[in-house]
């Protein structure tokens, strides 16, 4: 039985717009952070990027993150690709699964912005158990 992890997240604009401002304000380097729901709703928050790379990777620090999910469920981690597409790259799907390869935050969306050529675009993508791998989701209609 292979199931596919479908999201029942509806992100508001205004936590989409967080997210790709973030992004395009940090260029060159890569954005990262969260999406967590609170009893507020779903709220935005920008991490500092611990990455000694940060034009090319980015890192959660966990003394960072371990104290807001305290105050919220994750529902979703995002970066960015200053200079790339929405798509998770091979280095991404690595970092995002555990031993054996299953997703290490299984039911969280993974969120990648793409900066390519002043274009902005933001990837979510999900934990696919038939392909054992992330998938991207299709865009939702207006």
């Amino acid at each position: 039985l292979h199931v596919l992890h479908l999201s029942e997240l509806r992100p508001p604009p205004a936590v989409v717009r967080a997210v790709l401002a973030d992004a395009r304000q940090r260029a060159p380097d890569e954005a990262c952070g969260v999406v967590l729901e609170t009893p507020g709703g779903l709220r935005a928050l920008p991490a500092p990027n611990a990455s000694s790379t940060p034009t090319v990777a980015f890192e959660l620090p966990l003394p960072w993150l371990l104290p807001r999910l305290r105050g919220g469920r994750l529902r979703a981690i995002y970066h960015s690709h200053p200079e790339g597409s929405a798509v998770l790259s091979a280095t991404d799907r690595a970092r995002f699964r555990g031993p054996g390869g299953a997703p290490l935050w299984p039911g969280v969306e993974l969120w990648v912005v793409g900066l390519r050529s002043g274009v902005v675009d933001l990837g979510r993508h999900v934990w696919d158990s038939s392909r054992l791998d992330f998938r991207r989701l299709l865009p939702e209609a207006p």
